[in-house]
């Protein structure tokens, strides 16, 4: 059996209080670190930004008088309030929070019909 000194007991005592220190600092700094990247980076994106795809140049211009006016995301405006506000004024700068208009192709004219021979008398 060994017996330890009081000294010994004292230096056991100092050397576990100096590590459980050194780990809480550690983990004081590990969670420092995570909330600071975890802020930066929901500072930097808003949700329509990041996650709706390629703004179309209709996104991005304002209506004119007369032309239909466009329409909110409204589940990257939601998720833009509740996650990170400041994201919703990126939204609306960029106009990725407008929803992207269908892309209409245009038409043929008609072609005159081969059919009937053309008179020229």
């Amino acid at each position: 059996m060994s017996h330890q000194t009081g000294k010994d007991r004292v230096n056991n005592i100092l050397f576990y209080k100096q590590h459980i220190l050194t780990t809480m600092k550690s983990l004081k700094k590990f969670t420092l670190v995570a909330l600071a990247a975890i802020t930066l980076s929901g500072s930097l994106s808003s949700c329509a930004t990041v996650f709706g795809g390629r703004v179309t140049e209709q996104q991005k211009r304002k209506p004119v008088p007369g032309e239909q006016q466009r329409q909110v995301r409204v589940g990257a405006l939601i998720a833009d309030i509740i996650l990170f506000w400041p994201g919703t004024i990126i939204d609306f700068a960029t106009g990725a929070i407008y929803k992207p208009q269908p892309v209409l192709t245009s038409q043929k004219a008609p072609q005159p019909s081969v059919s009937e021979p053309v008179n020229h008398n």
